[in-house]
């Protein structure tokens, strides 16, 4: 729940959104998200920001992010994010992630570039346990399907969406738990490499935490991937990240602004 701090935290907000679709319409960023856009047939609320990538190395941003979440009249949610690295992987994404009420995932598509070069562009359907994935790339086309668990998550790195593997996490038993992904390879090397890989790791939830960062003060969820890296702080039932921090990457990813409309 965003608590924020009175009227300054609404009106950095504000100001913070206004910035948000400015960029958007100068930069190409996802749609801009104001309610007059949408109808409520179709859409029936929303959520936009964007992302600071920090080096904690350095302290230098090498990296942003620009997000729009819509939730439609069947409860499914579509993330379209774009996303950039300015470090030296050079590396642009679009995404546009859709998964059903419950953050199952029913279809992507995505599109990579890496040092002034395509590097794919790929599109995944998922259809009760079988995965599909066409992708194309300098190299030609390939095509994939897969089996796959009712409980997993697409990970094509909009770092908005890192934190839906969370979805099918049992609060109740607490603890470290298993969740499969199928992951990209975030820059797109190989000949393959815009297909998706299968795999398993463990998380575990640390509790509520209130954290102030650029968008505002956030009441979050903590959450660690096993041996404690990267910790996620998830937002609100659309379960958004307001920060991450990844150690070994040497990088901290923090939301530098919000809106949100019904």
């Amino acid at each position: 729940m965003n608590r924020g701090k009175g009227a300054s935290a609404r009106l950095r907000r504000s100001r913070y959104a206004g910035i948000f679709i400015a960029l958007c319409v100068v930069h190409g960023g996802p749609a801009v998200a104001q309610s007059a856009y949408f109808d409520a047939a179709n859409v029936q609320r929303w959520a936009s920001g964007r992302y600071a990538y920090i080096s904690t190395r350095t302290g230098e941003q090498n990296g942003d992010e620009d997000w729009l979440l819509t939730v439609h009249a069947d409860g499914s949610r579509t993330l379209q994010s774009t996303n950039s690295y300015n470090d030296h992987t050079k590396t642009w994404r679009n995404v546009v992630l859709r998964v059903a009420p419950d953050f199952r995932p029913v279809e992507a598509h995505l599109t990579f570039w890496v040092d002034g070069a395509w590097r794919g562009s790929g599109w995944f359907t998922v259809d009760g346990n079988e995965l599909r994935g066409q992708v194309s790339g300098p190299g030609g086309r390939i095509e994939q399907t897969l089996a796959v668990p009712e409980h997993f998550s697409l990970v094509p790195h909009p770092i908005a969406t890192d934190s839906w593997p969370t979805w099918y996490y049992d609060y109740a038993r607490g603890g470290l738990q298993k969740v499969t992904l199928y992951a990209f390879d975030g820059q797109a090397l190989g000949p393959d490499s815009m297909l998706g890989k299968l795999n398993e790791t463990e998380i575990e939830y640390r509790g509520k935490q209130t954290i102030e960062i650029p968008a505002g003060t956030f009441e979050t969820e903590h959450f660690v991937f096993a041996g404690g890296d990267p910790q996620l702080y998830l937002v609100g039932e659309d379960r958004i990240i307001a920060k991450m921090t990844w150690q070994r990457a040497e990088v901290e990813y923090v939301l530098t602004a919000y809106a949100s409309g019904p």
